[in-house]
């Protein structure tokens, strides 16, 4: 598992420099699961209008949730996160649909769904990434 932390701002900031368009909200979280994810599987199973997923440009799947609306961004390393949530329970509630969403497709178990850390100060992606944080 990743161990190093990168900040939300250094998260939002990334997205926002590749040109992705986050909603107003600033509360960030995050869930980690002990096992990898597809992201290939994942981007052609959310739907492709509502994704952005260019590894070559950005390391992880980028994911317009629109209820409640967010952006959750996945990484393969096991890693959900979002860094533009209005309050904890939006962030909540986007990082549970989506691993909702992922279960209904067979590609995330939800029997094995750790807790989501919310109102956090480090994300466990700096090393996905290659930045600091």
């Amino acid at each position: 598992m990743t161990t190093e932390g990168l900040s939300p701002g250094t998260l939002r900031d990334a997205l926002t420099d590749v040109g992705v368009e986050l909603t107003a909200g600033e509360t960030a979280g995050y869930v980690e699961f002990e096992s990898n994810l597809n992201l290939n599987a994942l981007a052609i199973g959310l739907g492709l209008e509502n994704i952005e997923y260019e590894p070559e440009r950005f390391p992880g799947l980028i994911y317009h949730v629109d209820q409640p609306m967010t952006t959750a961004v996945l990484f393969a390393n096991g890693v959900i996160a979002t860094v533009d949530g209005i309050d904890e329970q939006t962030v909540t509630d986007a990082i549970l649909t989506v691993i909702e969403r992922g279960e209904e497709l067979g590609l995330i178990e939800i029997d094995s769904t750790p807790p989501v850390n919310v109102t956090v100060e480090s994300i466990p992606v700096a090393d996905i990434l290659e930045i600091g944080g």
